[in-house]
């Protein structure tokens, strides 16, 4: 391969998290950086890492980014949740709110979930497909449509009265840091909060003021869910490597498929990409089931934290 003119480089590949910078030797005795190779030809810069059997921040090919999870974060809300994941970061926060059931179901309350990717995080999406294919657009709806599914929860204990009034709860999801991946941080940061909230077990309803009161006695207790929406998403690049967990740069060179986990069910999403057959699809399947333990490890870390907490203070 050739670079300015007569200029040969060699690509002496080391991982990120060594903090051993990579370079590309020059016969001029000039080198160039990883840094600077990976944007001037981030193609050809993330085939060579894969030939050598890793990925550019040190991952193989089916490893996921170390998870950071954090619950109640913020006084302010019912529940709350933070992660990091490399370098993605999410906050995640529930809000209770009194609303009306709707007619066909006036015994079951509802959760919306609503997620953001500011600019200042740095996330960039092209929207190819048209507005409804706009990225918080497509993940809000994901997650709204998981945490409501019967398997998740029994939208019932929302219910504050029968076809009066019901608990509606707003879970809003906010990218700090986006680092790739859109879908799965923000899943399981929801997932955390909403295993955090806590909700009034008693309410008044006051006529002369047509609302509901919180009663000062009244006590908080927390939501029960049958199981926990896991996610895992995969790009593909050159048709040929298939990676958990996409950071940034590897999304943006490949198609993304995003398999989603309740109780026994499976889904797929997909953004464009070759063809798939069931072998390919069983054998993604098989990998996320062990990241999905690495998850779960996660969130019942978080959940033991809270408890601890809660014990240290009584």
């Amino acid at each position: 391969r050739r670079v300015h003119g007569d200029c040969t480089y060699l690509c002496l590949l080391r991982a990120y998290h060594t903090k051993t910078t990579c370079l590309f030797k020059m016969t001029s005795n000039e080198t160039l950086s990883s840094d600077s190779f990976k944007r001037v030809q981030p193609a050809e810069f993330h085939k060579q890492c894969f030939e050598k059997g890793l990925r550019p921040d040190g991952r193989g090919f089916g490893d996921i980014r170390p998870i950071i999870l954090t619950r109640g974060v913020f006084d302010s809300c019912d529940g709350s949740a933070s992660i990091r994941c490399g370098s993605s970061c999410y906050m995640a926060g529930v809000r209770a709110e009194i609303g009306l059931p709707y007619p066909a179901t006036p015994k079951q309350g509802r959760i919306v979930v609503n997620v953001e990717y500011p600019k200042i995080s740095g996330a960039e999406f092209k929207d190819e497909g048209g507005p409804s294919m706009h990225v918080p657009v497509v993940v809000s709806k994901m997650l709204t449509q998981l945490f409501n599914s019967p398997k998740v929860i029994d939208l019932s204990q929302l219910c504050i009265k029968e076809k009066e009034a019901v608990w509606v709860l707003y879970i809003d999801v906010v990218c700090v840091e986006y680092g790739g991946n859109p879908v799965d941080g923000a899943l399981t940061v929801a997932v955390a909060a909403l295993e955090d909230t806590r909700l009034h077990s008693t309410l008044n309803f006051m006529p002369e003021i047509k609302r509901w009161e919180v009663p000062a006695s009244s006590t908080t207790k927390p939501l029960k869910l049958y199981s926990r929406p896991m996610a895992v998403t995969f790009s593909n690049l050159f048709q040929q490597y298939w990676l958990a967990d996409p950071s940034r740069s590897e999304e943006e060179l490949g198609s993304s498929l995003t398999l989603c986990y309740i109780d026994g069910d499976w889904s797929v999403q997909r953004s464009g990409g070759p063809g798939m057959d069931v072998t390919l699809v069983t054998a993604l399947k098989q990998q996320a089931e062990g990241i999905f333990a690495q998850v779960t490890e996660a969130l019942d870390a978080a959940a033991t934290e809270v408890a601890d907490g809660d014990v240290s203070m009584d």
